[in-house]
């Protein structure tokens, strides 16, 4: 972008761990902490039933919206699934097409709670699509900005902007304010803009004005204050690879070298409430899901508390927070084909009472969580 208001250069690589910064707040990613005194606090399932449009093929994103569920399957579905509380199927919006109100391919979807609005940014096009909480079509607006949405924020007549710079070449966080550039920061940087990882969910809002978030592969959370319009860095992540992400830039295959190898790599899925941070972090084996305590400055493997908590059960990740700073996990069968609660009695009782659940169904799990001194 021509005009920056404010210009803030980092060079971070992952694994590089700046201490001289954040010394007390260093999240430790590879070396979790065994759940022996965390506790799930207040579990409730869900059972997605099923819907007349497709069966869900991938859950990319949750947003709990008062009684409602809004589910993103990008990838297979390409398309936005409403379901109530009780997982019954309410509407479904597939507008596949290049006239009003449609898309070839969704990039994200997003809630306004100041205009209690669903906006779906289009991949493939450069406008916005609105529709009510029920999937209602409302309209659409064009914008000429050069942006590619990676994710946002809505702010009072505004928006919180993370752009993939490495399709524009241009900063990775905007805020525009009654359409007018407030800020701009973190210059695209081939090395760490790049990414393997699809960079969803990568801003989350705290208290106030207060919101955190990650930036393509750089090893650092920020806290960015939006009534000031400052950024700072507030967590290091300590991945304790042997090689950072410039010098596995530098190999003849980047991408079987990562496969060959035990190397971790960046942060997406980003929550948080209270007490708890969740995010995932890409393995060759798979994302592997992390809860860090604010409190106790623990790290803790979401595939462990569940499997430690619940059962032997998948889980596709954390992909959502509600309104009353729950956690929202997306769980699955087992390799068995089984759903396995048995370490959880309560849960176990209301998954009894569920009708039959298939074995590429999916099942919401709404908690908190709680550490034992």
């Amino acid at each position: 972008m021509k005009e920056k208001l404010l210009l803030i250069i980092f060079s971070v690589i992952i694994g590089s761990c700046q201490k001289n910064m954040v010394d007390e707040n260093i999240i430790l990613v590879r070396k979790t902490t065994e759940p022996n005194n965390l506790s799930i606090v207040t579990p409730h399932i869900i059972h997605l039933k099923e819907n007349p449009h497709a069966q869900i093929g991938t859950i990319d994103k949750i947003i709990p919206i008062k009684n409602n569920l809004i589910i993103l399957d990008k990838l297979i579905g390409n398309a936005v699934f409403i379901y109530n509380n009780n997982g019954d199927y309410v509407n479904h919006i597939h507008n596949i097409g290049e006239g009003p109100g449609e898309y070839k391919n969704i990039e994200s979807i997003f809630y306004n709670v100041f205009t209690n609005e669903l906006e779906i940014i289009p991949m493939d096009f450069k406008k916005k699509i609105f529709f009510s909480i029920n999937g209602t079509y409302l309209r659409e607006e064009f914008y000429k900005n050069n942006l590619y949405y990676s994710d946002l924020e809505l702010i009072k007549n505004g928006e919180i902007i993370i752009n993939n710079s490495s399709m524009n070449g241009e900063d990775n966080i905007i805020v525009n304010i009654n359409n007018t550039l407030k800020y701009s920061s973190f210059p695209y940087n081939p090395d760490l803009d790049n990414s393997p990882l699809d960079q969803r969910n990568v801003i989350s809002k705290g208290i106030g004005d207060n919101y955190l978030l990650s930036i393509g592969l750089r090893d650092t959370l920020y806290n960015f204050d939006l009534k000031n319009l400052t950024i700072k860095p507030i967590y290091i992540l300590d991945f304790e690879n042997q090689i950072s992400f410039i010098e596995l830039n530098k190999k003849s295959s980047p991408i079987n070298t990562f496969r060959e190898n035990d190397i971790l790599i960046g942060s997406i899925d980003l929550f948080q409430n209270k007490n708890f941070i969740t995010f995932s972090t890409l393995h060759n084996s798979g994302l592997k899901g992390r809860v860090y305590s604010k409190n106790s400055n623990s790290t803790y493997s979401v595939q462990e508390i569940i499997r430690e908590k619940l059962g032997v059960l998948n889980i596709q990740g954390i992909l959502g927070v509600s309104e009353d700073d729950k956690f929202i996990a997306v769980l699955s069968s087992n390799d068995l084909g089984e759903w396995d609660f048995s370490k959880n009695k309560n849960l176990q009782k209301q998954f009894d009472q569920f009708d039959k659940v298939g074995i590429e169904d999916f099942i919401l799990l709404s908690f908190d969580l709680k550490e034992i001194p």
